[in-house]
């Protein structure tokens, strides 16, 4: 989708329907792999960001099957994996300026701009983690050393202080420049036919869901 506009509402939609149940989660899934087909890949970002946000997904499933049970552990961690491929579609498709024109056009030049500039920074972040630890990663490789707690403890502690000083002297930068609220910015959006496609089937499948969810609790009501 070339339109961030109805990308990030079509990630908002499909991301809640796939977290409120299975069935959301197998549409949301469902409309995932169409997209992947139209673009003829599979839209996940690289491994070094994917892998990470996969275990942590898969421990909280572990935590969750401690406290409420095998069954109730899979339902929360499929449900979250898909929220997780969602997200990380819509990450795959951002471009610089997305953020920044969304927000502009969704909240004005003043707060607008504000969350936007902060959306492409972390995303400039994100971008800059994900080049660092492929570099670390070819390291190792060449060294053929093993990754222990100690080396993945080592380089989160590395990363996490390199990227707080990162934002430090991006914020003295905008600082220095005069920069204290606000700004002007004029979005420009562009979007195809498949953008609505898109679009109109993540609303429809969070309208089914919808539909489903109250005729559920209707038919509860009645039982009762």
């Amino acid at each position: 989708m070339r339109d961030p506009r109805l990308r990030l509402a079509a990630t908002i939609i499909l991301s809640v329907v796939a977290f409120l149940s299975l069935t959301g989660a197998l549409l949301a899934f469902s409309w995932w792999l169409f997209v992947c087909a139209i673009h003829r890949r599979f839209l996940l970002p690289s491994p070094v960001l994917l892998t990470p946000a996969t275990l942590f997904v898969l421990f909280t499933a572990f935590l969750t099957a401690i406290s409420s049970g095998i069954m109730e552990s899979i339902s929360y961690a499929t449900r979250l994996l898909v929220v997780l491929i969602i997200a990380s579609y819509a990450y795959v498709m951002q471009r610089d300026g997305d953020f920044l024109s969304t927000a502009v056009w969704a909240f004005g030049n003043r707060f607008g701009f504000d969350l936007g500039l902060i959306g492409e920074m972390v995303v400039s972040m994100l971008d800059v983690i994900t080049d660092d630890l492929r570099l670390i990663r070819q390291a190792l490789s060449q060294k053929q050393s093993k990754v222990d707690l100690h080396v993945l403890a080592s380089i989160v502690l590395t990363q996490l202080l390199i990227n707080l000083g990162r934002g430090a002297e991006r914020a003295d930068i905008l600082a220095i420049r005069g920069y204290h609220q606000g700004g002007t910015y004029v979005p420009v959006f562009v979007r195809d036919r498949s953008d609505v496609i898109l679009f109109i089937l993540a609303v429809l499948i969070g309208l089914s869901l919808l539909q489903f969810t109250i005729y559920n609790a209707q038919f509860t009501i009645i039982a009762i």
